[in-house]
Parts: C-alpha cells; structure tokens; sequence
C-alpha cells in the first residue's frame, strides 16, 4: 500500500513538474511516516500478523446423565454371591430374630460398594445402613472413640441382640484422656461378656477404625468363616 502511495506522488509530481519545496514535503513525509509507523498505525515494520483467536461454541458436548440416588444406586454391580452369603450367616449369628428379616432382604439386593469413591469398600455401605436403622449388628469405632461411646454401643447390641444387661467399665475408670485404643480397653470390656457367654470379635479392616460385633464364643468358628466370606480376617482380643 506504501509503495503504490510513493508511486503516485512521484508520478503527480513529475506531471506537474512540481518545485524542490514539494519534493522536501514530501519526504519528509515519507521520513516521519517511516519513523513513527507504530504511533501513527499501531503497528510496526515487518510485524508478523497476530492470530485471531476466534472463540467457536462448542455445539457438539457429552450429555451429563443425572441421576437420582436410588437409580445410582440400581447401576452399581451386584455383590458377589460369597459376601452376600458372609453377611446373611454373620446375621442369622449374631442379630436378634426380630431384625433378621429386614437384614436378609437388604443382604439379598445389596449392590458392589468396592468402586464407589465415597464408601470405597461395601462394609462400609452396610456399617452406615445399620447405624441409619439402628440396628446394633456391625459397628465401627474411631481409634479415638471414647470409652463411653463404645460402652453405649456394647449395650445397645447385648440389648437388642441378647437381652443382657452386663455391668460393664465406664470412662470414669480410666484417666480422663483414655480412648478405646489405649491398652487394654478392649479386654476390660470382654473379660465381663465372656462371663455370659459372649464375646466382641473384630472385623480387620486395616485402617484406623475398630470395626467390632458381638457373638457367643460357641460360634466362633463359624463367625470367623463368614467374616473370610465377607472379604476381611477376623480376631479377636
């Protein structure tokens, strides 16, 4: 554009035979032109063109499926028949008769909880679903769990699952700070239920928590299986 603009001056300015004053007009016009080329254009010589980046909606987007809880729940795969058989027996041992029922259905359509990222693991599905329905069966403590927290818990499944009342250890007879996982806590607690018969076995989960269950030493053997069942080791204190 700059060379054909030099071009017709030049040309006008022969036609005319224009003065040496013309010709110092105009290159000094060209000079500044030249000089001042980013001021006067906002651009400089030789500037390599910038892209335009032009924003294209993308029309075409995976659809996001949403779905309700109950119908999550529903696509998830079915437990295994072995785990689903672990947990029935573990019931029909250690859950009073008038809950077995409820637990037999729910044990029956229990879905896969191993991929879920929330629950990672199906005991846990299943520890929740008993606390929500108050059904003292599995339970898990934290290691910091107090000593009142798992006495309540003890009581609660001699109760429903046993009716017994045992005279067990209260926080009171353990320094003010004492948790379920300072020494000996656990066996305090089951010395007084072997007395009846009873015992805590424990679901090794490898973790942090104490995931415990109560079950007469007589089934043992049998509680021991259905836990292998289930996926985990049991033992005992």
């Amino acid at each position: 554009m700059l060379l054909i603009l030099i071009i017709l001056i030049i040309i006008i300015g022969f036609t005319y035979n224009l003065n040496v004053k013309y010709w110092a007009w105009i290159v000094g016009g060209l000079v500044l032109y030249i000089w001042c080329k980013d001021v006067l254009t906002g651009t400089k010589w030789f500037e390599k063109p910038k892209k335009i980046i032009k924003q294209i909606p993308d029309i075409i987007q995976e659809e996001k499926v949403e779905m309700t809880y109950d119908e999550y729940i529903a696509s998830l795969p079915d437990l295994k028949k072995i785990e689903k058989e672990g947990y029935v027996e573990l019931t029909d041992l250690c859950v009073a008769t008038e809950n077995q029922q409820k637990l037999f259905d729910f044990f029956k359509t229990v879905k896969d909880f191993s991929a879920d990222d929330d629950y990672m693991t199906t005991l846990n599905y299943v520890i929740e679903y008993l606390d929500k329905n108050k059904i003292h069966f599995i339970m898990s403590l934290d290691w910091k769990a107090s000593i009142n927290d798992l006495k309540w818990r003890i009581n609660s499944s001699l109760k429903d699952n046993y009716g017994l009342t045992i005279d067990l250890p209260k926080q009171e007879d353990y320094e003010e700070r004492a948790t379920v996982s300072f020494d000996n806590v656990f066996e305090d607690f089951d010395k007084p239920l072997r007395n009846k018969g009873i015992q805590m076995g424990f679901i090794d989960t490898q973790s942090d928590e104490y995931v415990i269950f109560l079950h007469k030493i007589a089934d043992k053997q049998k509680v021991e299986k259905s836990v292998e069942k289930i996926g985990y080791k049991y033992h005992e204190k």
